[in-house]
């Protein structure tokens, strides 16, 4: 790892913590680039945003599960909206050039490479996008698993030989003492409280733990157990079974799909909530503070429908 910093061809700094070492040669994360793209789109006076999204191919048997998109990165004008600045990244996952965990997320992974690569072009970064890598990216994230787990391995057996190295061995008394003082920190009493109790169970005056011996303490120690073994059997006789909650209706089903589905969309087009609530009121003429949960099933159909061929047209 050099101590010099990474530059991009267009003169920004790759933040250290968006860079991963892999044999000394480092690759840049999706964040990364992310940070940088808006830094240039900052630059330029402008700000960044996607103009265009095609699902190339849709993984299938046929093409080994391979999916393919192609996206269209802008900088665009603050003030007159216009594109100054477009660039164009296509993206491909399979099972083959993905790890495990992503494998049921092939489109996602793609559209991720996609934008990864048109940011590239478009902050003019040499560096390969860490989310490109296949099986070295897998390996990678193994090896550091395993360093993690034994760093943490290391770290508690120092622990474990300072505290068995500084820590002398306990009284009776002291064992004694500490189990007193867990009751009274797990039965929340303040120390008047404990005090009272004491005395009550010895049927004594007690000013303090002093005054009392190693027979008186575990005496009371035992009582104040079978006190709470007491409590638990009384909770135990009257507490019911809590029913079952009724199972959900074809209604319900119905609008959890519904908003998931319009949900999708949001995501697929990079649709912030508010432009999303503004085109509900909009389509519905509903006033803008609406409560989203008060949406009949045919508005929600109504909002997928409108917000899927909206979006499409756009693109």
């Amino acid at each position: 790892m050099s101590d010099e910093p990474i530059l991009t061809g267009n003169g920004l700094e790759i933040p250290e913590k968006y860079l991963i070492f892999i044999d000394g040669k480092p690759f840049i994360l999706y964040g990364g680039l992310l940070h940088l793209a808006h830094e240039t789109a900052r630059k330029a006076n402008g700000y960044l945003t996607q103009t265009y999204y095609e699902l190339k191919q849709i993984p299938s048997k046929e093409n080994e599960y391979t999916a393919i998109v192609t996206v269209r990165m802008a900088i665009k004008d603050g003030q007159s909206l216009h594109a100054l600045q477009e660039f164009f990244g296509t993206g491909d996952a399979s099972p083959a050039s993905v790890t495990s965990i992503i494998t049921p997320h092939l489109i996602r992974m793609a559209e991720t490479r996609a934008i990864a690569r048109a940011f590239r072009l478009m902050t003019n970064v040499g560096l390969t996008a860490f989310e490109e890598l296949g099986d070295l990216k897998e390996a990678y994230e193994e090896k550091e698993m395993e360093r993690k787990k034994e760093r943490q391995e290391r770290r508690a057996a120092a622990v474990n030989r300072s505290k068995t190295e500084t820590e002398e061995p306990k009284s009776q008394r002291d064992v004694l003492l500490s189990e007193l003082k867990k009751i009274k920190s797990d039965k929340k009493l303040s120390k008047d409280a404990l005090k009272n109790k004491l005395s009550f169970l010895l049927n004594k005056k007690i000013e303090g733990v002093t005054d009392l011996t190693d027979e008186d303490l575990q005496k009371t120690i035992k009582m104040l157990k079978d006190e709470d073994e007491s409590i638990k059997d009384i909770d135990k006789r009257e507490s019911t079974v809590t029913p079952e909650p009724p199972p959900e209706t074809e209604e319900t089903q119905t609008r959890t799909a519904l908003v998931k589905e319009i949900k999708d969309i949001q995501d697929k087009y990079n649709m912030t909530n508010p432009a999303l609530k503004k085109f509900i009121s909009k389509v519905l003429d509903l006033p803008e503070n609406f409560k989203s949960s008060e949406l009949t099933t045919e508005q929600l159909t109504t909002i997928r429908d409108r917000l899927g061929a909206d979006e499409a047209k756009k693109s």
